[in-house]
């Protein structure tokens, strides 16, 4: 985990209440087939009932690396992973959240898989490293 995503999982977890597990190792798809993901975090958010899928980037690549994250096979075997997980025990919604440098949050939304993903109903957000850093600064003693 880098220097970033330890920030991101400290606003996670100490700004936002959530319970968080780092670095998910997904190693089969929905088909018992070998398959691989990493997700940053799955980040539990009990008092507003969501399970987020939170992945971090600060590279100029972000947007292009990021956005195919949401193609159908990739998300249906995170997602699927992710209810095995709960199984059962959690009904929360399950949401993908990006978090990019603030010049990198459009080119991400305009991302032809996110753009599909959102505009059939999924609920996917890109929002700023930036943001992250100002409010964690704000809040430090």
């Amino acid at each position: 985990m880098d220097f970033y995503e330890q920030l991101v999982h400290l606003y996670l977890t100490a700004i936002e209440k959530c319970a968080v597990i780092p670095q998910v190792e997904i190693l089969l798809s929905t088909g018992g087939e070998s398959w691989t993901a990493y997700p940053n975090f799955l980040a539990i958010d009990f008092n507003n009932q969501v399970i987020q899928i939170v992945e971090v980037s600060k590279g100029p690549d972000a947007a292009a690396r990021l956005g195919p994250q949401l193609k159908q096979e990739h998300r249906r075997n995170v997602e699927a992973y992710i209810e095995t997980f709960a199984h059962g025990r959690l009904n929360f919604a399950i949401v993908w959240r990006f978090v990019v440098r603030q010049k990198d949050i459009r080119s991400l939304e305009s991302q032809p898989d996110f753009v599909a993903f959102t505009e059939s109903g999924g609920v996917a957000t890109a929002e700023s490293l930036e943001d992250v850093f100002d409010t964690l600064k704000n809040m430090m003693p």
